[in-house]
């Protein structure tokens, strides 16, 4: 895809998509299995290796129906994904957008997506993003986790 097509593209609620990504995976065969996404969706490179970012191995038989369909939408155009979240901590609650495209590919790779309850990982990845100031990073590294809630997250992709 060209700057200029990507440029003309408009952002969709991931939750619109979400159920047209699984049904179309679902037709090549068993959701489980990572070759039924591989037929459905050729033009996205299932990689068993992050390359670019973290060199970790990805391995899909861990990720969730839901994190497989966001990833799918994420590699129709990076560059277009959008993600607000909030979450609750001590009372306080906390709003953030992120349009950074790394940023998101991190929270993916750290299992922001999978629609189930969060792991450490994942809660200190939304902490990390929430207040990125030198300061508060320190300050979540100590946190009791049990006082962190993610009370919603809204994607933003390109159409599929």
């Amino acid at each position: 895809m060209t700057e200029t097509e990507t440029k003309k593209l408009k952002t969709v609620r991931f939750d619109a998509e979400e159920m047209e990504i699984l049904t179309r995976a679902n037709k090549e065969g068993p959701m489980e299995d990572i070759e039924s996404w591989r037929k459905a969706f050729p033009e996205v490179d299932f990689m068993e290796v992050d390359k670019v970012f973290s060199c970790e191995e990805i391995d899909w038989s861990e990720r969730s129906m839901k994190e497989r369909a966001f990833f799918v939408a994420y590699m129709k155009a990076p560059q277009e994904a959008k993600v607000k979240f909030e979450l609750e901590v001590e009372n306080v609650k906390i709003h953030k957008a992120i349009n950074d495209s790394e940023k998101i590919w991190w929270m993916w790779i750290e299992g922001c997506f999978s629609g189930q309850e969060l792991d450490e990982k994942a809660l200190r990845t939304f902490l990390w993003y929430a207040d990125e100031s030198e300061l508060a990073r320190k300050y979540t590294q100590d946190m009791d986790l049990a006082e962190v809630e993610v009370t919603s997250v809204t994607s933003k992709v390109a159409p599929i």
